[in-house]
């Protein structure tokens, strides 16, 4: 729950090939098939935890938010340890827009079990055209890991997995989950602040 040595970060600036489906082998030729991964853009996971997995010649196969694909190795490094974010930092109420009923929430709070750990425990909401509320939910313990904490809910499976990465310019966060953290197009992907901030 608390070990980051099995992540990395997709590092860089410049746009990469990424390959979809892991199933596609590694290698230039899948490429043929690939999309630009740009980390440029702020909703293409530059500085975002990555789980890699098999390694084929240049190329690791990678955990990207819901997504797996074929990806650079020399694009992964390992997770920093800095800016260091102090528990302080993350604790609170967060939310993705105005605080109103079904809207998303995350309440950050120092775990029961002490040793440094923080809870996390949100809600998040998708209501489709016809007015369907769809809902999903995240509740685990973390540590933080310079500006990061991984959450893994072993609630139900399959494991809900969700990221944080800390802003300190803007006191905000950035959140990335595995798609897999409720109903029907519920995600808590995002840039979260306080909800008692004037964002």
């Amino acid at each position: 729950m608390f070990n980051f040595d099995g992540l990395r970060v997709f590092s860089g600036t410049a746009p990469v090939l990424m390959t979809f489906h892991c199933g596609d082998k590694g290698s230039e030729a899948a490429a043929c098939h690939a999309e630009y991964l740009d980390p440029a853009r702020p909703d293409e996971y530059q500085g975002d935890l990555i789980a890699p997995g098999a390694t084929q010649d240049r190329w690791t196969c990678a955990m990207v938010g819901g997504w797996s694909g074929w990806i650079p190795t020399d694009r992964l490094v390992p997770v920093p340890s800095t800016p260091a974010i102090t528990t302080e930092q993350w604790l609170g109420t967060w939310v993705t827009g105005h605080a109103r009923m079904h809207s998303d929430r995350l309440v950050v709070t120092r775990s029961a079990e002490g040793h440094g750990k923080i809870h996390v425990e949100g809600r998040a909401y998708y209501t489709n055209i016809a007015h369907n509320v769809h809902t999903g939910q995240v509740s685990g313990d973390a540590v933080a890991m310079g500006p990061f904490l991984h959450i893994l809910d072993h609630g139900e499976l399959p494991d809900c997995v969700l990221d944080l990465k800390y802003d300190l310019a803007s006191k905000t966060f950035r959140a990335v989950d595995n798609q897999l953290c409720g109903g029907f197009n519920v995600t808590f992907d995002g840039t979260w602040h306080q909800a008692n901030s004037k964002n």
